[in-house]
């Protein structure tokens, strides 16, 4: 009877370092794994409006985009076939807004051109902002017309 209890006391010492190591280790990895997390999904957002901005919109796509210094540098395409003229670009978010009214600057079937907008707000490098994007626009024989992105343009500042 005596090797039967002594066997019980060793399985209970071995099931109460197995909690023991479990617990160490859900208090240390648990924080790493929830920024490991954080960051991930943060990759999905930015890769998400990116593909939203490049493939999706119309008629005016956003290729490349950056910020440094409040600054924001955008590449916009025409995707559509006809020529539109840009008349306006807003950018916004609760850091900070900016504007470029009566640009009128026309894009042919397929062209690219540079847009850099000052916004009222600093983004400080490292940082991440997260954009909404309006252009205003006209089309050939058309009245003003506004392209509200669905997807917010966000990115890593400089």
């Amino acid at each position: 009877m005596v090797l039967i209890r002594g066997k019980n006391v060793v399985v209970c010492v071995l099931v109460l370092a197995m909690v023991l190591i479990f617990l160490l280790y859900w208090f240390v990895y648990l924080p790493e794994y929830k920024k490991a997390n954080t960051f991930s999904d943060l990759q999905v957002m930015m890769a998400q409006g990116d593909a939203y901005w490049r493939y999706d919109a119309k008629p005016f796509a956003i290729l490349e985009h950056s910020q440094s210094n409040g600054r924001l540098a955008l590449l916009v395409q025409n995707v559509e076939l006809d020529r539109r003229t840009l008349a306006a670009v807003s950018v916004g978010n609760k850091e900070g807004t900016g504007e470029i009214n009566n640009i009128s600057m026309p894009f042919a079937g397929g062209e690219k051109e540079p847009i850099y907008i000052q916004l009222n707000g600093k983004c400080k490098a490292g940082n991440i902002y997260k954009l909404d994007v309006n252009f205003t626009y006209n089309a050939e024989n058309a009245k003003e017309q506004v392209e509200i992105g669905n997807m917010s343009l966000v990115g890593k500042c400089r």
